[in-house]
């Protein structure tokens, strides 16, 4: 476990070793890109970020594997969380405190955070009961419960499925990233960190497709797949 109420020495979390919970709060200068400097992030399965308010995006923590609880609240410059849309959901779900009761999932006060409708996340309001989550005081799709329910409706949940149908490597990557489809898969399409469409296509016949990406900037992007009834699986990548 990490659990910080201040944090200034960068280089201490980086030698920190991580087993389950990772918990930061009510830091006013938190440090930029410090979960990339991280190296034991794939034992998270408890994500706690609170008052964090330099915390843009959570780019770092791809390699999560898999979540038993969340909290992002508070975190007033939060715009990005694609970087969980990897993970799996645990078979057993942990709580988090918020404030005093407990919960699974809080994604609350965080004004510019509008695109929440990743899988780990959709899953949990699938299975969990209303009391066990809240979703309040975001933006867009992530306004409010409702608002995220409906947005998790076109988002395919079946891990199996995002496992055997969709293989995206190498990740990170910097000239070309390989894309293997399933035949269910009917086009694709990428976005960027703030979710501005940059790339689209149909797949081959063949299911391999090489995508050349060494125009793009570097940093974090959402690859989406269709598939022929309409709902979307997606996995991230990053650009080194």
């Amino acid at each position: 476990m990490v659990d910080f109420e201040s944090l200034s020495d960068q280089d201490y979390f980086k030698d920190t070793k991580i087993t389950s919970r990772l918990h930061f709060e009510n830091i006013s200068k938190f440090p930029k890109n410090i979960f990339l400097k991280k190296n034991s992030i794939d034992s998270i399965d408890l994500l706690e970020l609170v008052n964090l308010d330099s915390l843009v995006n959570l780019d770092g923590l791809e390699d999560i594997y898999e979540l038993s609880g969340i909290m992002l609240s508070g975190n007033k410059n939060l715009e990005n969380i694609l970087a969980l849309s990897n993970a799996k959901t645990a078979a057993t779900y942990k709580h988090v405190f918020y404030p005093n009761k407990q919960y699974t999932l809080v994604l609350k006060n965080n004004p510019k955070l509008s695109y929440c409708q990743i899988v780990p996340i959709c899953k949990m309001l699938s299975e969990l009961p209303a009391q066990k989550f809240i979703v309040q005081g975001n933006y867009g799709d992530c306004e409010h419960s409702e608002a995220l329910l409906d947005a998790c409706e076109l988002v395919d949940v079946n891990d199996d499925l995002i496992e055997h149908c969709f293989f995206l490597y190498p990740n990170p990557t910097s000239n070309y990233i390989y894309a293997n489809f399933c035949e269910r898969i009917n086009e694709f399409e990428i976005f960027d960190e703030s979710g501005v469409l940059i790339r689209k296509g149909i797949p081959n016949e063949n299911g391999l497709n090489e995508i050349y990406i060494a125009d793009l900037a570097k940093g974090y992007f959402l690859f989406r797949a269709i598939l022929k009834n309409g709902k979307p699986i997606t996995k991230g990548f990053v650009i080194r």
